[in-house]
Protein backbone atom coordinates (compact mmCIF):
# COMPACT_ATOMS: atom_id res chain seq x y z
CA UNK A 1 0.00 0.00 0.00
CA UNK A 2 1.26 3.76 -0.61
CA UNK A 3 0.23 4.37 2.54
CA UNK A 4 2.57 2.23 4.14
CA UNK A 5 6.06 3.41 4.18
CA UNK A 6 8.04 2.40 7.12
CA UNK A 7 8.09 -1.10 6.36
CA UNK A 8 8.43 -2.84 2.95
CA UNK A 9 7.69 -6.77 2.36
CA UNK A 10 10.58 -9.16 3.05
CA UNK A 11 11.69 -6.81 6.01
CA UNK A 12 12.24 -8.59 9.63
CA UNK A 13 9.23 -7.29 11.78
CA UNK A 14 8.29 -7.77 15.21
CA UNK A 15 4.96 -6.96 16.12
CA UNK A 16 3.84 -4.72 18.93
CA UNK A 17 0.75 -2.69 20.32
CA UNK A 18 -1.00 -0.71 18.07
CA UNK A 19 -0.05 2.93 18.51
CA UNK A 20 -2.90 5.38 19.35
CA UNK A 21 -4.90 6.88 16.35
CA UNK A 22 -4.83 10.62 17.21
CA UNK A 23 -8.76 10.63 15.93
CA UNK A 24 -10.70 9.17 18.48
CA UNK A 25 -12.42 11.12 21.66
CA UNK A 26 -9.50 10.06 24.03
CA UNK A 27 -6.83 11.20 21.66
CA UNK A 28 -8.54 14.16 20.82
CA UNK A 29 -8.62 14.77 24.89
CA UNK A 30 -5.08 14.37 25.06
CA UNK A 31 -5.50 11.08 26.70
CA UNK A 32 -3.22 8.73 23.90
CA UNK A 33 -2.53 6.51 26.78
CA UNK A 34 -6.17 5.33 26.57
CA UNK A 35 -6.75 5.61 22.69
CA UNK A 36 -10.18 3.09 22.04
CA UNK A 37 -8.08 1.92 18.78
CA UNK A 38 -4.84 0.84 20.00
CA UNK A 39 -7.12 -0.95 23.40
CA UNK A 40 -9.10 -2.79 20.61
CA UNK A 41 -6.50 -4.39 18.58
CA UNK A 42 -4.42 -5.23 21.78
CA UNK A 43 -7.37 -7.15 22.98
CA UNK A 44 -7.96 -8.78 19.26
CA UNK A 45 -11.56 -6.55 18.65
CA UNK A 46 -10.80 -4.49 16.39
CA UNK A 47 -11.28 -5.07 12.23
CA UNK A 48 -7.47 -5.45 11.63
CA UNK A 49 -6.87 -7.15 14.88
CA UNK A 50 -5.09 -10.87 13.69
CA UNK A 51 -7.54 -14.27 14.90
CA UNK A 52 -5.44 -15.82 18.05
CA UNK A 53 -2.81 -17.73 17.71
CA UNK A 54 0.51 -16.43 16.99
CA UNK A 55 2.15 -19.81 16.05
CA UNK A 56 0.66 -20.12 12.69
CA UNK A 57 3.09 -20.02 10.17
CA UNK A 58 1.09 -16.65 8.57
CA UNK A 59 -1.24 -14.12 10.02
CA UNK A 60 -2.46 -10.87 9.28
CA UNK A 61 -1.87 -7.73 10.97
CA UNK A 62 -2.39 -3.47 11.08
CA UNK A 63 0.71 -2.66 9.45
CA UNK A 64 0.87 0.05 12.25
CA UNK A 65 1.44 -2.78 15.07
CA UNK A 66 4.60 -3.98 12.79
CA UNK A 67 7.94 -2.44 13.98
CA UNK A 68 11.45 -3.53 11.50
CA UNK A 69 13.92 -4.97 13.82
CA UNK A 70 17.77 -6.43 12.95
CA UNK A 71 18.05 -8.66 10.72
CA UNK A 72 20.58 -10.32 12.44
CA UNK A 73 18.52 -11.54 15.61
CA UNK A 74 17.56 -14.94 15.53
CA UNK A 75 13.87 -16.23 15.64
CA UNK A 76 14.01 -16.83 19.18
CA UNK A 77 15.56 -13.41 20.07
CA UNK A 78 13.18 -11.69 17.67
CA UNK A 79 10.04 -13.43 19.45
CA UNK A 80 11.17 -11.66 23.14
CA UNK A 81 12.00 -8.15 21.34
CA UNK A 82 8.03 -7.27 22.22
CA UNK A 83 8.17 -8.53 25.66
CA UNK A 84 11.34 -6.93 26.26
CA UNK A 85 9.84 -3.69 25.45
CA UNK A 86 6.75 -3.85 27.16
CA UNK A 87 9.19 -4.68 30.39
CA UNK A 88 11.38 -1.80 29.31
CA UNK A 89 8.36 0.67 29.25
CA UNK A 90 7.19 -0.31 32.26
CA UNK A 91 10.63 0.89 33.43
CA UNK A 92 10.08 4.49 31.55
CA UNK A 93 6.85 5.27 33.04
CA UNK A 94 7.50 4.00 36.13
CA UNK A 95 10.42 6.12 36.11
CA UNK A 96 8.57 9.27 34.77
CA UNK A 97 5.79 8.69 37.62
CA UNK A 98 7.91 8.51 40.52
CA UNK A 99 9.70 12.05 38.85
CA UNK A 100 6.63 13.44 38.66
CA UNK A 101 6.25 12.84 42.18
CA UNK A 102 9.04 14.59 43.37
CA UNK A 103 8.50 17.16 41.11
CA UNK A 104 4.92 17.37 43.00
CA UNK A 105 6.89 17.34 46.29
CA UNK A 106 9.12 20.23 45.43
CA UNK A 107 6.73 22.46 43.81
CA UNK A 108 4.62 22.16 47.19
CA UNK A 109 7.70 23.20 49.39
CA UNK A 110 9.03 25.47 47.06
CA UNK A 111 12.56 23.75 46.85
CA UNK A 112 15.10 26.47 46.02
CA UNK A 113 17.54 23.76 43.62
CA UNK A 114 13.92 21.91 42.02
CA UNK A 115 15.39 23.48 38.40
CA UNK A 116 18.24 21.81 38.68
CA UNK A 117 16.71 18.57 40.38
CA UNK A 118 14.31 18.53 37.20
CA UNK A 119 16.72 19.10 34.60
CA UNK A 120 18.62 15.66 36.49
CA UNK A 121 15.45 13.90 35.69
CA UNK A 122 14.96 15.19 32.20
CA UNK A 123 18.43 13.71 31.55
CA UNK A 124 17.95 10.29 32.56
CA UNK A 125 14.50 10.12 30.59
CA UNK A 126 16.17 11.08 27.56
CA UNK A 127 18.26 8.42 28.09
CA UNK A 128 16.13 5.94 28.84
CA UNK A 129 13.77 6.62 25.90
CA UNK A 130 16.64 6.60 23.42
CA UNK A 131 17.26 3.55 24.68
CA UNK A 132 13.71 2.10 24.18
CA UNK A 133 14.11 2.78 20.70
CA UNK A 134 17.26 0.08 20.28
CA UNK A 135 15.05 -2.16 22.58
CA UNK A 136 12.45 -1.75 19.67
CA UNK A 137 15.10 -2.38 17.29
CA UNK A 138 16.18 -5.85 19.29
CA UNK A 139 18.78 -4.71 21.38
CA UNK A 140 17.98 -5.88 24.58
CA UNK A 141 21.39 -5.63 25.74
CA UNK A 142 21.14 -1.91 25.54
CA UNK A 143 17.48 -1.95 27.85
CA UNK A 144 19.85 -3.83 30.64
CA UNK A 145 22.12 -1.36 30.33
CA UNK A 146 20.40 1.74 30.90
CA UNK A 147 17.32 0.44 32.50
CA UNK A 148 18.84 -2.14 34.72
CA UNK A 149 22.42 -0.71 35.46
CA UNK A 150 22.75 2.77 34.68
CA UNK A 151 19.34 3.72 35.99
CA UNK A 152 20.35 1.44 39.41
CA UNK A 153 23.65 3.28 39.39
CA UNK A 154 21.53 7.07 38.93
CA UNK A 155 19.27 6.62 41.22
CA UNK A 156 21.70 5.58 44.06
CA UNK A 157 23.85 8.56 43.69
CA UNK A 158 20.65 11.00 43.59
CA UNK A 159 19.09 9.37 46.73
CA UNK A 160 22.90 10.43 48.16
CA UNK A 161 23.03 13.81 46.97
CA UNK A 162 19.85 15.52 45.76
CA UNK A 163 17.23 13.53 47.59
CA UNK A 164 19.69 13.95 50.69
CA UNK A 165 19.25 17.91 50.08
CA UNK A 166 15.59 17.94 49.45
CA UNK A 167 14.92 15.68 52.51
CA UNK A 168 16.64 18.12 54.31
CA UNK A 169 14.76 21.19 53.04
CA UNK A 170 11.35 19.73 53.83
CA UNK A 171 12.47 18.94 57.24
CA UNK A 172 13.66 22.43 57.62
CA UNK A 173 10.16 23.77 56.30
CA UNK A 174 7.88 21.58 58.40
CA UNK A 175 9.74 22.26 61.48
CA UNK A 176 9.23 25.86 61.24
CA UNK A 177 12.86 26.91 60.55
CA UNK A 178 12.28 27.85 57.16
CA UNK A 179 10.05 30.68 56.22
CA UNK A 180 8.30 29.34 53.29
CA UNK A 181 4.83 30.88 53.15
CA UNK A 182 3.93 30.15 49.79
CA UNK A 183 3.40 26.41 50.52
CA UNK A 184 0.51 25.30 51.47
CA UNK A 185 -0.53 23.89 54.96
CA UNK A 186 0.06 20.26 54.75
CA UNK A 187 1.06 19.69 50.87
CA UNK A 188 -0.91 16.32 49.74
CA UNK A 189 1.11 14.71 47.59
CA UNK A 190 -1.56 11.72 45.56
CA UNK A 191 0.31 9.05 44.15
CA UNK A 192 -2.12 7.17 41.56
Amino acid sequence: SKEIRHIKEGDRVVCGIAPSCGRCPQCLGGQNGYCMYAFLGMIGRDPLAPPHGGFAPRIALDAMRLVKTNGALTTSQASIVEPATVAYHAVMRTTEHLFWLEQELMEAYDFPSRQTHLEQHARVLRGLHCAHSAVLRGSAEHGRHAGGKLLLEWLALHRDTMHAVLTIWVSYCESGLVDNKNRPQRPVINAH
